[in-house]
């Protein structure tokens, strides 16, 4: 018989051990099995009790397709990434709410889908300067996301890369972009201004939909198309300027921009527009239109352009080549010069107004300027 107890207390004390593991892992299913594992074929990860994942090696880390794959869970606090690891996985840090900060380094050439999708705490994000693609829904609604420092190296801005990225108010894209891709910066509804790279060639569908601190814009040269939505529901935007090789005009591209006041066309054609009205819900007696002098009749004539009730030609703009200058909305704004070109701006008595490198000055009440830019001459008229 004393036996059979000692027997049964062994055995009870398995079983309250395992009914309390049991209970344990139900409470908190967030609980890694493992510490520490592989995450590609020559590369490790290690999290510790605090939160802090580290991840080595050299090459591509694994695809984890869903969240529920990530070997490290979605509780880690900060990650450091080694110099070596060339790709991001999908899903990689999905949802990893309590994560503040992240640095890309220079060996990554590639962000995965939705590898920061959902980061809500995150606020600031270095890139390393060797990414060429950052996927589509990459950082979607990191909405304390306040920063984001682009390299040169940056090519592709996928699918709704930045959408919902609440708290971002200032992008500033290097003239590598080549593709922003549809929604990429949609509903970031605390942006107030945006710098698009002179080498995009389209501005996809719904874009910026949504930015509802955006105050102005300006569509780069090598522009052609304004995708449908692009600029949708922007409803403070009061200025767009368009730059000349925009030939066509999206659907409801800037629509229910109520603030709209100004809208400047550098392009010779009037942009054709599609089925659906790109100013629908637009004050087009209040909006302002200011395009080529040799233009204004054409624009007259032509849909959607026509409803404009105020269409006027831009007698602001001196071009040579590929360079010209404007003055609009009390800023001295020089296009097509490089980043780096010295710029002179002289009053018309020959007084030194500005000397440097900044493409955009304000300017005074004078009436003429002098501006020296890229080895030219302008004489521009306020």
């Amino acid at each position: 018989m004393r036996k059979l107890a000692l027997k049964f207390k062994k055995n009870y004390a398995k079983i309250c051990y395992f009914l309390v593991l049991i209970v344990l892992l139900i409470a908190n299913p967030t609980i890694n099995a493992a510490s520490s594992g592989k995450c590609g074929e020559n590369i490790t990860w290690t999290l510790d009790d605090e939160g802090n994942l580290i991840i080595e090696g050299m090459g591509k880390m694994d695809i984890f397709y869903t969240q529920e794959n990530v070997p490290w869970g979605q509780e880690i606090k900060t990650v450091k990434i080694s110099e070596g690891i060339l790709t991001l996985g999908m899903c990689a840090f999905q949802d990893c709410q309590d994560l503040k900060s992240v640095v890309i380094p220079n060996s990554v050439t590639y962000i995965g889908y939705a590898a920061f999708r959902g980061c809500t705490g995150l606020k600031s994000v270095i890139i390393g300067n060797s990414v060429v693609n950052i996927e589509d829904s990459a950082f979607q609604k990191c909405s304390s996301l306040l920063s984001v420092e682009f390299p040169n190296s940056v090519k592709r801005i996928g699918y709704f890369a930045f959408s919902g990225c609440s708290g971002l108010k200032n992008v500033n894209l290097p003239n590598s972009v080549l593709v922003m891709e549809g929604g990429a910066f949609s509903f970031c509804t605390e942006l107030t201004s945006i710098k698009i790279s002179n080498s995009v060639t389209e501005i996809g569908y719904n874009t910026f939909r949504g930015c509802k601190s955006l105050k102005s814009v300006e569509i780069p040269e090598n522009v052609t198309k304004i995708g449908t939505g692009a600029f949708s529901l922007c409803s403070t935007l009061t200025n767009v300027v368009i730059g000349k090789k925009v030939s066509e005009i999206g659907n409801f591209a800037f629509q229910n921009c109520a603030a709209l006041n100004k809208v400047i066309s550098y392009a010779i054609e009037p942009p054709a527009c599609e089925q659906y009205d790109p100013f629908d819900g637009d004050d087009k007696g209040k909006c302002v239109l200011e395009v080529p002098d040799e233009s204004v009749e054409k624009y007259k004539m032509a849909d959607v352009w026509k409803e404009f009730l105020n269409i006027s030609g831009v007698e602001s703009v001196a071009a040579d080549g590929n360079v010209s200058v404007a003055i609009e909305n009390g800023m001295l704004t020089v296009r097509g010069a490089s980043e780096n070109a010295d710029m002179e701006i002289y009053s018309i008595t020959g007084a030194t107004i500005y000397r440097g490198k900044v493409t955009a000055v304000e300017v005074s009440d004078t009436e003429i300027y002098i501006v020296r830019v890229a080895g030219k001459v302008f004489k521009v008229v306020k």
